[in-house]
This record gives C-alpha cells, sequence and structure tokens, in this order.
C-alpha cells in the first residue's frame, strides 16, 4: 500500500575490515551480517523510526531469539543486541520482532547481489549505502542512549 509521501528504501550494507575485526574470530558470520543492517537501519534512518510503532520480520532464527531475549550467547549478537535494544529506548520505539520464512524474505536477494538486485528496482525502493556505526561498539549503554538522542 502506497501512502502519500511514502518512500521505500533499501540499504546496501557497508561493512569494511573494520567491522568484522571487531567481531569474534570465525569463519560463518551469517547471524553478525544479518543483525548488523537492523542496526545500520535505525542509525542511518532515526526520524523513520522515532516514536513509532512497528512489526521487523526476521528470517535468521538466532537474531529473532536474540532480539526478543535481548542477549545472546555469541558476543556479537550480545553487543548488537544491546546497541539496538538502546537505540529504540531513545527513539521511544516499540518493534514487534516476527520470524518470517526466509523465502517469503525480499531482503535475501538485496542483501546477495546488492546494486544488482532486480527486485528493489522493479518495486520502487531506492537503494543506499549504509555505514557500520563502529563507534558505536565500545560506548557504554548510557552514552549510546544519549547519542541517540541527537540523532
Amino acid at each position: 500500500m502506497n501512502h502519500p509521501g511514502a518512500t521505500r528504501e533499501a540499504f546496501i550494507a557497508d561493512l569494511p575490515q573494520e567491522v568484522y575485526d571487531l567481531w569474534e574470530p570465525g569463519e560463518r558470520k551469517i547471524s553478525q551480517l544479518e543483525m548488523v543492517v537492523i542496526l545500520q537501519a535505525l542509525v542511518c534512518r532515526p526520524h523513520q523510526f522515532r516514536e513509532r510503532r512497528g512489526v521487523w520480520f526476521i528470517d535468521n532464527v538466532a537474531v529473532l531469539m536474540t532480539l526478543i531475549k535481548g542477549r545472546s550467547d555469541c558476543p556479537d549478537l550480545e553487543v548488537m543486541s544491546g546497541i539496538i535494544h538502546a537505540l529504540l529506548f531513545a527513539y521511544k520505539t516499540w518493534i514487534f520482532w516476527e520470524w518470517v520464512p526466509s523465502k517469503s524474505n525480499w531482503t535475501d536477494s538485496i542483501s546477495r547481489l546488492g546494486w544488482n538486485d532486480p527486485w528493489f528496482k522493479s518495486n520502487g525502493f531506492t537503494a543506499q549505502l549504509a555505514p557500520f556505526p563502529a563507534i558505536l561498539w565500545h560506548l557504554p549503554i548510557a552514552a549510546i542512549i544519549r547519542t541517540a538522542e541527537f540523532l
């Protein structure tokens, strides 16, 4: 459904090596990559989230459970979950996290194909590179909340 003035935005992650260096060693980073896009969207578009409620569909069970519980045994997911919840608190935003089957998740194609994904273009989305806010990784929660109040 299109609303007057509504925009459709997609983010293509811009993840320099410094981001991977923040994460625990290991080859598989699927959950981290899935969660980082949520963090990027919240930082890049705070005005779209501030004082709103909504549903966010996620196809990665580890990420979904981390966001629902607010914690994880994976240190990388735990840090990102804390940052995400701090941002949502600062924005006065309420999100209901919901699972969606991977085959129904259109964001899988843009996450793999980036600028070459035909779906986002054919459905009226614009895309932009989304930087990773690495500075937030080491800040205490109170500092993240204070910073988010000015975004």
